[in-house]
């Protein structure tokens, strides 16, 4: 009797323990669970785009925002929230003043996989399924800033192009990534792998939009001075002026565009010293705008100032032709409001 006595004497002690700890872990973890962005389910509402030119459909979720500038959408999520870009190495440019935690791109290619790999450089291209896409997949960045490339082949001569950001403020390379991972509102790592890999099953692949042919249309015989100096007349079924080998763009602080076949992105707003509407000045002013600029594997840093050329990659004049919103007295222009239009044309 006196050996049983004594285990039990032992467990019980040994039960209630184990008890006190399992309540007090619960107890914890209640009180520190982190607040995120809605769960992506079945049942959350999703959005359709579709691109009956270049012959692809998405679905993507409504917490997801879409914005499209010429041929390319991209699908980001962002909150409100000031702070330091993790990939400012120099230490000199402007606080953001959002943190984007989700951000893809989508642009379609009228050229070969081995020219759009070209086009698009990375340390490597790796062959990627997922359902039944079919394509290639590679990345590109350092210190855990850069950026996934997924290469998809629509038809013949067609390839679609999808950009997939890193998120650099979860990287714990960055001290304060901790701060990042626990904002309210945001899409965590982990949801956001999720959410893109429903958007990539989403994918369909659709019968371009053919044109119908429409009867000749007499224009007017009036011409347009191009900003390569060359004048052309109108065209086409709208009677547009169609400049050679030029195309403009419109994008924002962060984002890319390209043109031409040189991708820009714009960096930061290094002066603004526009006249302000209202205000009488001695002259209009000018803005300067620090880029990058990629041509094939070819890269460069450069600062492009409103109104004047800058000669790129041996033949290529990159241009800064307006700067939106304008400035108002009094006001302050965030940085992630300002809106620049790009030219690429040839050197003469």
């Amino acid at each position: 009797m006196q050996k049983i006595f004594n285990k039990k004497s032992f467990l019980i002690p040994f039960i209630i323990a184990i008890a006190i700890l399992a309540i007090g872990a619960i107890i914890y973890f209640s009180d520190h669970k982190k607040v995120e962005a809605p769960v992506v389910t079945k049942n959350t509402e999703w959005k359709t785009y579709k691109n009956e030119k270049y012959g692809f459909e998405i679905s993507y979720p409504s917490l997801i925002k879409l914005n499209q500038a010429d041929d390319s959408i991209m699908l980001s999520h962002s909150i409100s929230y000031k702070h330091s870009s993790p990939c400012d190495f120099k230490g000199d440019l402007p606080p953001l003043e959002n943190f984007v935690d989700f951000s893809v791109s989508f642009n379609v290619s009228n050229s070969s996989m081995e020219e759009v790999k070209k086009n698009n450089f990375v340390w490597s291209y790796d062959q990627f399924s997922l359902g039944s896409l079919n394509g290639f997949k590679g990345e590109r960045g350092i210190e855990g800033c850069g950026e996934y490339v997924y290469l998809f082949p629509i038809s013949v001569g067609k390839i679609l192009i999808i950009r997939r950001s890193y998120v650099a403020e979860f990287n714990p390379i960055n001290l304060n990534y901790k701060i990042f991972l626990n904002l309210p509102g945001i899409i965590s790592s982990e949801k956001s792998d999720l959410i893109f890999k429903q958007i990539l099953s989403s994918i369909k692949f659709i019968t371009p939009k053919v044109a119908t042919t429409t009867k000749p249309i007499a224009c007017t015989m009036d011409a347009k001075m191009c900003p390569d100096g060359t004048y052309v007349g109108r065209s086409g079924p709208n009677c547009e002026f169609v400049c050679p080998f030029t195309s403009g763009s419109e994008v924002k602080i962060g984002q890319n565009v390209t043109i031409q076949g040189v991708r820009i992105t714009p960096l930061e707003v290094i002066s603004d010293s526009r006249c302000a509407v209202g205000v009488t000045c001695v002259w209009a002013g000018t803005v300067s705008l620090k880029v990058t600029l990629q041509n094939g594997n070819k890269f460069e840093e450069a600062v492009l100032t409103l109104g004047q050329g800058y000669n790129s990659f041996g033949g290529l004049i990159t241009t800064l032709t307006k700067v939106s919103p304008q400035k108002v007295a009094g006001k302050t222009i965030l940085s992630s409001d300002y809106i620049f239009t790009l030219f690429v044309t040839p050197s003469l």
